[in-house]
């Protein structure tokens, strides 16, 4: 995720990082969704 953020071009936070979107996602598995197009995210 924060790979695919950078290329996006978005602007870090301070709960951007990786321990923060493992608690996420721990949490709650289904909390980010991501998008395809052509082959594209």
């Amino acid at each position: 995720m924060l790979g695919l953020w950078g290329a996006a071009g978005s602007v870090s936070t301070c709960t951007d990082d990786l321990q923060s979107i493992a608690t996420l996602l721990a949490r709650d598995p289904r909390a980010l969704l991501l998008a395809e197009q052509n082959g594209e995210l």
